[in-house]
């Protein structure tokens, strides 16, 4: 892909990946920092074309990484079964961060270069079916597919596999072009999802992160779906503060 908003620059033919021993030595410079790392992103200029993917994906996931993460544009998962089950062997503490964005096409293809919706939904289709979970990961362009928020969070909640969605303001580099003010700040996205009475978030549902208040805000819920009608109920306000917020010390979870 060559997508209008990438800040990698990236497109067909203009990769240099990382051997795995270049992996194994970014690995262990980790542990240097962190004994027991909670979190561990395979990001690239799109991940799942690495020729050793798996073979990285088995390594992480096998190590002392809490949780495991890969970050894709969906479009191997939706055309390869092989490469899904291979996936479903590692499903336990591992979920696919899948690009998104939106669910008009028009608008995927001013971001993303070229219509997406039928990968997006196939994709989605594959990862249910392993029982993998993913996050739905979505740009936010002002004036493109910021009045999509609402109908987004709606339809995350249908998939089982959907755990979180993560809505990310624009960032303005390499390829972006726009004639307008296109720049959004967390707190616009914020209050879209405060204002619009059709999901059940309010004001005290989302808070700030501690490491980044300017840029990430949160919000906990539990989700069951009964015959096939999703229940929502937050839970972020049952969540003691200071449990997320306190910066001192060390949180263990499970």
């Amino acid at each position: 892909m060559k997508c209008n908003i990438c800040y990698y620059n990236a497109e067909p033919g203009k990769w240099n990946p990382k051997s795995m021993e270049q992996i194994i030595e970014m690995y262990k410079t980790l542990l240097k920092v962190e004994s027991e790392p909670d979190l561990v992103q395979v990001t690239w200029w799109e991940p799942t074309l690495h020729p050793q993917i798996l073979e990285i994906l088995r390594f992480l996931h096998a190590s002392k990484v809490r949780h495991l993460m890969l970050n894709t544009n969906g479009i191997k998962i939706a055309n390869d079964d092989d490469f899904v089950a291979e996936l479903q062997k590692i499903k336990k503490w591992f979920e696919v961060y899948l690009q998104f964005d939106s669910l008009n096409d028009d608008t995927l293809k001013q971001i993303r270069n070229r219509s997406m919706i039928e990968i997006r939904e196939k994709a989605l289709e594959k990862i249910e079916k392993a029982g993998i979970s993913t996050t739905l990961v979505c740009v936010i362009q002002k004036g493109l597919n910021d009045n999509e928020i609402p109908e987004i969070i709606e339809y995350a909640k249908k998939w089982k596999c959907v755990r979180w969605v993560v809505f990310q303001p624009i960032s303005d580099v390499w390829r972006n072009k726009t004639s307008w003010d296109y720049r959004i700040t967390l707190s616009e996205i914020r209050q879209k999802i405060i204002d619009d009475k059709t999901n059940e978030f309010e004001v005290e549902d989302m808070i700030p992160l501690p490491c980044d208040p300017h840029k990430i805000s949160i919000w906990y819920a539990m989700k069951n779906i009964v015959d096939w009608n999703p229940i929502i109920k937050p839970v972020t306000w049952k969540i003691p503060k200071s449990f997320i917020t306190d910066t001192r010390g060390t949180v263990q979870y499970h």
